[in-house]
């Protein structure tokens, strides 16, 4: 069984990275979740990849970004 708080960093990466209105806020969101994520590994995370990629979500958030920047509206 799975804890509650098995998903915690993933969470907490999600809202910081929802959160951030610049790059250097979604990069700095990123670096923490990379720097927790290799502290706990665990087979649910690695060989099974139950986890949020860092890497599909700063994809995400750079196209999210690039919109933004595009479009000149800050919402922020």
């Amino acid at each position: 069984m799975v804890k509650p708080k098995f998903f915690a960093e993933d969470l907490d990466f999600i809202r910081h990275l929802g959160d951030a209105s610049n790059w250097e806020q979604a990069e700095a969101a990123l670096l923490h979740f990379r720097g927790v994520s290799l502290d706990h590994k665990s087979f649910w995370r690695i060989g099974l990849k139950i986890r949020v990629s860092s890497r599909k979500a700063f994809a995400l958030m750079q196209e999210l970004l690039d919109e933004e920047a595009k479009s000149g509206f800050a919402t922020r």
